[in-house]
């Protein structure tokens, strides 16, 4: 069993170290195709609108999402089965998943993306508690970043004060959440 457990954390620390790479390299693609983009104006989903002919973007935040379910197994291992942070990362990914099934217009997309949001940050703050309590200094560590992700989170929608669009606070949340997992993949990949 512990061979399958290796296995399972190894592919899942694949899985989070190309999770910023895939994401990155997807947002720098749909850029260079959509002159129209404003950060300050649009949602970076607007980048998967059918009408403007850039659907790998979805497809990339399909395959992101799928990513990230598959690295929250190699969480739920590496933490003795806690289950419930990698529980609620996981609902995330599918959420995530669902925001490049249900590209926009699609009225599911909005609920997909919404819950996204809440769930990802959620599921930080839950894992942040788990691993902050941990005696090894860099779960105290990976806990605190995961605390930062969440006043991140709480704290892009103020941005909206000042713009319309949301894609500056979307980044905001999901860069460092996507780092937070490369981090911690380079380590399911290690130990």
């Amino acid at each position: 069993m512990t061979d399958e457990i290796d296995i399972i954390k190894n592919i899942s620390g694949i899985c989070g170290i190309i999770l910023p790479i895939i994401f990155i390299l997807s947002v720098y693609l749909s850029l260079q195709n959509a002159i129209w983009f404003s950060w300050t104006e649009n949602a970076i989903s607007d980048m998967g609108r059918p009408e403007y002919g850039l659907e790998f973007f979805n497809y990339s935040l399909i395959a992101i999402g799928v990513l990230l379910l598959i690295f929250t197994f190699g969480l739920y291992y590496s933490m003795n089965k806690y289950r419930f942070g990698p529980t609620v990362l996981a609902l995330s990914s599918i959420y995530f998943i669902g925001v490049g099934i249900f590209p926009l217009p699609d009225p599911n997309h909005v609920d997909f993306s919404s819950l996204f949001f809440i769930g990802f940050p959620i599921g930080f703050f839950i894992l942040g508690q788990y691993l902050y309590k941990q005696k090894l200094k860099f779960f105290k560590n990976m806990g605190i970043f995961a605390f930062v992700i969440t006043i991140i989170a709480v704290c892009s929608p103020l941005f909206l004060i000042f713009y319309p669009g949301i894609a500056v606070p979307e980044v905001l949340i999901l860069i460092p959440g996507f780092f937070w997992c490369l981090i911690y993949g380079v380590y399911l990949i290690i130990h």
